[in-house]
């Protein structure tokens, strides 16, 4: 069993400009380590009870960030007193266990670089940098170790990948308010290079805010003239989705969201009050409550996976951690941090197709080609809809003014339909013939290893209650011919409750499968005028039943009108 950290720092504490490494897991390489929870951690006086820590060992994240002010140092002449605020962190009860749960990045902002508000000037930086690395060790790694603590890693969990950027605004800062730089061109453009790596989601984190106005009055990003902006162009200019900014500073949590700023809208979780809180400032962006409790506990927990219920998305929770009250929460669903292109959903035309591209970003253009080629900023403008006469694959794509590309493609195939040949059936009757089993179904089954049915028959007007044996749980294959009256394209639809299979000539042309109450699901077919093959498979569970089928007409600007269509069995 390894020696105590706490027993450790304790016996070191006499040495000055020594600190231990905070004990954690060794550094993962990608695809290595699955990130599900990730707790936010800053703002943390070293020297006054913090019973958080506790709770965010408890709360077990698989990511912990340090984002800034993780101790109060405060000193313009006494290196050792840098030295001590990590001593005294890792004594606190929890820190020990919390470290040595998941993995942890850190950066820092103005309180643990050194003093209130210092910036590239400040003469103890290069002490403090020291005592930082050997701190928080494979959590506290430079990118650059002559520049600063910027460092960056990729997490992956079952192929989704994360990526965190943890900034450091303090070592290259200049003053506020001079025209100055906030990170060094240096760290500028390790941050373009960075910024470029693959990634379903990328966390930028940084001690200062970046959507606070300098109306504040706090240190922020809007300090720096253009700071921000560029800080945004770098992230447009890498065509990079999935971005979202993990701030600190402030006393509180918020979460602030600012229109466009990335082309998707600037989201910002804030948080840095472990053992601190204060009034909140006035802030245009956000869009949260923001907490009031002095031991707060920060966390983020993602479902990386649609599933039937939730789209992707991260859970953004501050939590009182005296009384377990949440005081915070804000639901960020992943696909709100990508660029989205709505392309005409209708696929299927019978001579001619307008295809609409539905732009969501007033400041891009919209490129495209016809042969799936990919588009460059010399492809076509879409200015109006683009007219089809023949299958095609458009391929788009957005672009900036100044010509850059700013997403990746959006794609979809346009076909011409060839209408499916009619039959000639011979003698036929009204009604389709069916097939009745029962059984415990999930989905429509396979009736071909179903056995003999218990019952067949005709059914005129797929009345369900009319066939069914029993209330619940059994199956009803249904077939013979659908008989349209002209060529052209058609849509097909089932009302139904449970699930519904329809197959033209062999074709699936209408799924509404599964155990559901009433719903309505469509699809498309070409056909000539004239008989086709129809299988309708149904299951009923639970509950009520129902099975309505519609035909309806297609014409080239996709209006629908309902046709007379006869369905009937050869008997």
């Amino acid at each position: 069993m390894r020696a105590s950290l706490v027993a450790t720092l304790t016996a070191l504490a006499a040495c000055a400009g020594t600190v231990q490494p905070a004990q954690g897991q060794a550094g993962t390489p990608a695809g290595e380590a699955e990130i599900d929870r990730i707790a936010l951690l800053g703002c943390i006086k070293q020297y006054e009870p913090a019973p958080a820590l506790q709770s965010y060992a408890q709360a077990a994240p698989d990511l912990s960030l340090w984002v800034g002010d993780n101790v109060y140092i405060d000193t313009q002449d006494n290196p050792e007193a840098i030295y001590q605020g990590y001593r005294d962190l890792a004594a606190q009860p929890g820190f020990e266990a919390l470290r040595a749960t998941g993995h942890h990045m850190a950066t820092w902002d103005d309180h643990d670089y050194g003093d209130n508000d210092e910036d590239r000037t400040y003469r103890l930086k290069e002490d403090g940098k020291r005592a930082f690395t050997q701190f928080w060790g494979d959590a506290g790694v430079p990118a650059n170790p002559a520049d600063g603590i910027y460092s960056a890693r990729v997490f992956e969990t079952d192929g989704k990948r994360l990526q965190v950027i943890m900034l450091d605004v303090r070592w290259n800062r200049d003053a506020p308010d001079t025209g100055g730089d906030i990170l060094g061109e240096a760290q500028w453009s390790w941050l373009e290079e960075q910024i470029r790596v693959p990634a379903d989601l990328t966390l930028i984190v940084s001690g200062t805010q970046v959507l606070l106005p300098r109306e504040a009055g706090s240190e922020t990003w809007d300090n720096y003239e253009g700071a921000a902006e560029r800080l945004f162009d770098t992230v447009r200019r890498s065509g990079k989705d999935g971005v979202l900014f993990i701030t600190g500073d402030q006393h509180y949590g918020e979460v602030a969201r600012r229109r466009g700023a990335l082309d998707y809208d600037a989201i910002e979780l804030q948080f840095a009050g472990v053992n601190q809180i204060e009034s909140p400032e006035l802030n245009p962006w956000r869009v949260s409550a923001v907490n009031t409790s002095t031991h707060s506990m920060a966390l983020i927990d993602i479902q990386w996976e649609d599933d039937a219920e939730n789209l992707a998305h991260l859970l953004y929770r501050i939590v009182n951690t005296q009384t377990g009250q949440t005081e915070s929460i804000y639901r960020v669903n992943l696909e709100e941090l990508d660029l989205d292109l709505p392309m005409t959903e209708r696929t299927l035309f019978e001579t001619r197709h307008a295809v609409e591209l539905d732009s969501q970003y007033p400041g891009l253009d919209i490129r495209y080609t016809l042969d799936g080629s990919a588009p460059t900023r010399e492809s076509a403008l879409y200015e109006s809809p683009i007219e089809l006469t023949d299958t095609r694959t458009v391929r788009a794509a957005y672009f900036a003014p100044e010509g850059f590309r700013r997403s990746g493609d959006f794609m979809r195939r346009y076909e011409k339909a060839d209408p499916v040949a009619a039959l000639s059936p011979g003698r036929t009757s009204p009604g389709l013939s069916y097939a009745y089993w029962e059984g415990e179904f999930m989905a429509v089954p396979d009736f071909a290893g179903l056995g003999t049915p218990l019952t067949r028959g005709v059914s005129k007007d797929l009345d369900i209650e009319a066939l069914q044996e029993r209330e619940d749980h059994y199956a009803i294959r249904f077939t013979g011919f659908l008989t349209v009256p002209e060529t052209g394209l058609y849509r097909l639809s089932t009302r139904s409750d449970d699930g519904t299979l329809v197959d033209i000539a062999g074709q699936r042309v209408v799924e509404n499968d599964g155990s559901h109450s009433p719903r309505t699901r469509f699809g498309m077919v070409a056909l000539e005028a004239g008989a086709h093959p129809i299988e309708i498979g149904y299951f009923e569970d639970h509950g009520g039943v129902t099975l309505d089928l519609a035909v309806e007409r297609l014409g080239d600007n996709g209006q629908a009108r309902k046709v007379a269509f006869d369905l009937s069995h050869r008997g």
